[in-house]
C-alpha cells in the first residue's frame, strides 16, 4: 500500500528526510496507543523528478521476535533482546522481565561500546545497564548491506555469569 505524506506523520519523516527509494528507513521503537511497541520500516516511493511521492511502510511486531529470541534461551537465566540502533530496547525475552523502552546507548555500556567499535560481534562479562546483572554477553549487529538499512539492528543474548558458573566452583 502506498500511503500519501502528511507533515503530521511522525513515522514518514525518516524517508521525507531522505527520500531515496534504496534507503530501507528504521524507525526507533515506539509505544502505541494500545500499548503495543513497533517498529516502522519504511521505503519511500519517488517521483520521476526524484521527489517523494508516498511511503510504503510495514511495522514489526514484536511476538515474532519473541519466538525467535525465546528459542536462543537454553536456560532460565539466559536473555535475549533485539534493539534498535538508536539504543532503544524493541524486545525482551522473557517478557516482562525488562522495561522495553529502554535506552542502552549511554556511554559507557556494552551497547555503545559494540557500537563504537564498528565490529559486527562483540562478546562481553560485567554488569549490563539492561538488567543490573552480571552477565556474559554476545551482542551482533544486523544491519545487511542488500537491505540498505539506515540504522542497523542488534542481538544480545547474556546469561547471569554467577548462574553460569555456579556448578563449577
Amino acid at each position: 500500500q502506498i500511503l500519501a505524506v502528511g507533515a503530521a506523520a511522525p513515522r514518514f519523516r525518516l524517508p521525507a528526510s531522505d527520500p531515496r527509494p534504496e534507503i530501507l528507513h528504521v524507525s526507533p521503537p515506539f509505544e502505541t496507543t494500545s500499548g503495543v511497541w513497533l517498529i516502522a520500516v519504511t521505503k519511500a516511493v519517488a517521483r520521476a523528478d526524484g521527489s517523494l511521492a508516498g511511503v510504503v511502510m510495514i511495522s514489526l511486531d514484536p511476538g515474532e521476535f519473541r519466538i525467535i529470541l525465546g528459542a536462543v534461551r537454553n536456560t532460565p537465566q539466559t536473555w535475549a533482546a533485539l534493539v534498535h540502533g538508536g539504543g532503544t530496547t524493541f524486545v525482551w525475552e522473557p517478557d516482562g522481565q525488562q522495561p522495553v523502552g529502554l535506552n542502552l546507548a549511554r556511554p559507557g555500556t556494552f551497547f555503545r561500546q559494540h557500537l563504537d567499535s564498528g565490529r559486527e560481534s562483540s562478546f562481553f562479562t560485567g554488569t549490563t545497564r539492561a538488567n543490573g546483572e552480571r552477565s556474559l554477553l554476545a551482542l551482533q549487529t544486523v544491519q545487511p548491506a542488500a537491505l540498505h538499512m539506515s540504522t542497523p539492528i542488534v542481538i544480545g543474548v547474556g546469561s547471569n555469569f554467577d548462574a553460569f558458573y555456579a556448578d563449577w566452583v
